[in-house]
């Protein structure tokens, strides 16, 4: 959601559930937040350090003289990744594809091992295909593969 007011960008707010971000001039999120606690109980939590899985790093850049803000997610990576090794029962390797180059995957025709936590990990992998795009081909490859093999 955002706020233009005489053409000009004034907020953006970002809404999960019952979790929001709010960016802006101060004066004007001051606005936002006074008139959505007055319908609302709401929790004012300060500077963004986490919002949903992604953790933000605040800072200045002494050389450009800009501030900047680094979002990270990798305990989100770091537990996607873990799951992975927790179902393979063996470390992964980094690939540029899920397969081998030149090669399609084949369907499983035995029966389905582990399918509560093969669900789970596919869910972990799709939510990465959501906020990066450009990983969708990839992504796309290991559910074909899932849902050929159930």
């Amino acid at each position: 959601m955002y706020l233009h007011e005489d053409g000009e960008l004034k907020l953006i707010v970002t809404i999960t559930v019952d979790d929001c971000a709010v960016s802006g001039h101060p004066t004007d999120v001051k606005w936002f937040m006074d008139g959505l606690e007055s319908r609302f109980n709401i929790t004012r939590g300060g500077t963004l350090r986490k919002h949903i899985v992604i953790d933000y790093v605040w800072g200045f850049d002494e050389e450009q003289g800009k501030h900047f803000v680094k979002a990270t997610m990798h305990k989100k990576l770091g537990a996607t990744i873990d799951q992975l090794e927790r179902f393979l029962q063996r470390e992964v390797m980094i690939r540029p594809t899920p397969g081998k180059p030149g090669q399609y995957l084949q369907k499983n025709d035995e029966d389905a091992l582990n399918i509560d936590e093969n669900r789970s990990l596919l869910g972990q992998i799709m939510f990465f295909t959501k906020i990066m795009p450009k990983n969708g081909q990839r992504i796309s490859c290991a559910l074909w593969f899932y849902v050929e093999s159930q």
